[in-house]
């Protein structure tokens, strides 16, 4: 495993788990995401989650790197992209806030997402989506996952610079479903309403060859 991906892994993992709840590769909601809605939160403050996935608008979760993530817009779309062999289901996507960012942190997220370390203020905000992606057919696939999200602000988030992917390249056997993060950075303006999601092609995981183009792109409007 090269250094960036070593270093991408760890800067992201607790961003990611701070507003997941975990799946299984079955499709299943597991434990983590069967206890969404008995979130736990400080007896002080109702929006500090200590516990499981941010669900409401104003909800924050103290991540272990020392910075302070807060839900700003949710969508549920529950959305199917049909893209055979593979049918992808955009789950939920998240606006999120992340406050008190040490400069350790800043520098491994210099890496994760291809940005200058001027480039990473305090706050700064993401975008997280979570979908799944199912192989419908018995023959291994190859999914290159998330090509793009593009804000309504206009910025746009690729593998070249701002996105995280962690489905890229990932290979499906028959009959096999499997989720996903992909976390999308988009710099210090987080008055984001809506995002354009843009899946990219499938191939055969042996040949490579192209299955499917890359998707269109899909607007998901977020609530605030």
């Amino acid at each position: 495993m090269n250094r960036k991906l070593l270093l991408t892994g760890v800067a992201l993992t607790t961003l990611l788990l701070a507003s997941c709840g975990g799946v299984d590769n079955t499709g299943k909601e597991n434990a983590a995401d069967d206890s969404a809605k008995k979130t736990s939160s400080d007896n002080n403050d109702s929006k500090l989650v200590k516990s499981g996935p941010l669900l409401e608008i104003g909800q924050y979760h103290n991540a272990e790197n020392g910075e302070k993530v807060t839900l700003m817009g949710i969508a549920t779309p529950k959305q199917n992209v049909d893209m055979k062999p593979i049918t992808m289901l955009i789950k939920d996507v998240k606006l999120l806030k992340h406050e008190k960012v040490s400069d350790s942190v800043k520098e491994q997220l210099t890496l994760a997402y291809n940005k200058e370390k001027a480039d990473i203020n305090d706050p700064y905000y993401t975008i997280q989506v979570q979908f799944s992606a199912s192989n419908t057919t018995d023959a291994n696939v190859q999914t290159n996952g998330i090509e793009s999200i593009t804000t309504d602000t206009g910025v746009q988030m690729d593998l070249e610079s701002g996105l995280y992917d962690e489905s890229l390249g990932s290979n499906l056997n028959g009959k096999v479903t499997k989720d996903y993060s992909s976390t999308g950075f988009i710099g210090s303006n987080g008055n984001i309403n809506s995002v354009k999601i843009k899946f990219g092609n499938i191939a055969d995981a042996d040949s490579f060859e192209t299955l499917h183009e890359a998707s269109d792109n899909i607007e998901i409007k977020l609530s605030k």
